[in-house]
């Protein structure tokens, strides 16, 4: 999902060489680039609205991870960048 953010995004490569084989060969991405697409990507493998509404049924990160097929780590990743943990503890306390 990485790389179709990449796409998604219009990015460019800083260069591409096609190798004797045939294959496209792509230098490095601009560490902002980078991070747009690992942003985007994970957006796109777990939406905010999705994460919000299993974490506020009481969903754990480790199952959400697996309903969705990501890791453990980048459901926790999303929940924190998003600030859903804190908005439902906000609603909690209402």
């Amino acid at each position: 999902m990485h790389e179709m953010a990449h796409i998604t995004l219009g990015h460019t490569p800083a260069e591409v060489t096609v190798s004797p084989s045939g294959l496209v060969l792509l230098s490095d991405y601009s560490a902002e680039q980078e991070d747009e697409a690992d942003w985007l990507g994970a957006a796109l493998l777990l939406p905010e609205a999705a994460l919000l509404h299993e974490r506020s049924r009481g969903i754990s990160p480790g199952v959400i991870a697996l309903t969705y097929g990501v890791s453990e780590a980048l459901c926790q990743w999303r929940c924190r960048m998003t600030g859903v943990e804190k908005r439902l503890a906000l609603r909690a306390k209402a």
